[in-house]
């Protein structure tokens, strides 16, 4: 999923604003008639992801539990319960807590905490499983999750043989836009489908919402 709730949306857009601000400001000028690198994106990409991770990922599960949960956390808390309320390891999973709302309000901390340890639980058991996996299937999932790394920076920084893509884009539609997230999903869907089905070959635990 690309957000999981309202709060999630604007800090990931902050996270893409800054990272597109920073290549802007801090890559070619301009008049210079350079485009920036694969590389220079990619380091623009790396810094924006960890500003987002250390500061607007947790700030935006702050706020979810702040305002839509009416429950008080401290920042360590926050960071914490961003496992549930912006998850990173299984992207298709996240985990409202609402019905923390009808709970007295010295127990809804805790519940939250008993969540989160619950799923670091299921966290350390798939990650037992994957120790179990093969080593050729471990070896192949490695290189799938390096190749969509590499298509997503391939697509945005627009360059061979992605920029084809942009081109295919262009004669599909009659004003000629180009969608890098529509690029993106072309060539990273496929490869998320292998990876799954490799999963379920080497018998993967999947994470289900309780």
């Amino acid at each position: 999923m690309i957000w999981t709730h309202f709060f999630d949306l604007l800090g990931k857009i902050a996270g893409i604003a800054l990272t597109v601000t920073a290549a802007i400001y801090f890559g070619p000028d301009k008049g210079s008639g350079q485009k920036i690198s694969p590389v220079e994106f990619g380091a623009f990409l790396l810094a924006g992801g960890f500003i987002w991770f250390e500061l607007f990922r947790p700030l935006s599960s702050w706020l979810y539990v702040r305002i839509s949960l009416r429950t008080r956390l401290s920042w360590h808390e926050a960071r914490q319960a961003s496992s549930l309320f912006s998850p990173v390891r299984d992207l298709t999973t996240w985990y409202p807590m609402t019905e923390v709302k009808s709970l007295p309000e010295n127990e809804r901390v805790p519940a939250i905490m008993a969540k989160i340890g619950k799923l670091s639980a299921n966290y350390q058991l798939r990650s037992r499983d994957w120790k179990s996996a093969p080593l050729p299937i471990r070896i192949i999932r490695v290189v799938i999750y390096i190749l969509i790394i590499g298509c997503a920076i391939g697509v945005v920084a627009n360059v061979p043989p992605f920029d084809q893509l942009a081109a295919m884009q262009a004669g599909w539609f009659d004003d000629g836009t180009y969608s890098p997230m529509l690029s993106i999903i072309i060539t990273t869907l496929p490869l998320g489908l292998l990876l799954r089905w490799i999963e379920m070959q080497a018998g993967v635990r999947e994470i289900h919402r309780e």
